[in-house]
């Protein structure tokens, strides 16, 4: 197999930086992500819950066989928008 060549200098101070800044922009990703994924929240979560019915991704497990991933697209659409209400767009697909 042959090897791709680089001129990327991995030594760098401005690749240090960008590593950096890589990492904290990956982490803020992942708690946005995880906020999708609690839905509208825990008095959201609640409501349902009082209500007889399960958060939508409790009922998307319960459908798959176990051990079956789910891969979930779009889980920040419309983020940022509505004032942050309306998490994944509120829809869930896959």
């Amino acid at each position: 197999m042959s090897e791709l060549k680089t001129l990327v200098d991995t030594k760098s101070e401005v690749f240090a930086e960008n590593a950096v800044r890589f990492g904290d922009l990956t982490e803020e990703l992942r708690e946005h992500s995880a906020g999708a994924r609690r839905g509208g929240g825990e008095k959201a979560q609640r409501r349902h819950k009082e209500r007889g019915k399960l958060p939508v991704r409790e009922r998307i497990e319960r459908l798959l066989d176990p051990g079956t991933a789910f891969l979930e697209l779009s889980p920040l659409a419309a983020f940022g928008m509505y004032d942050g209400r309306v998490p994944a767009a509120g829809i869930v697909t896959g």
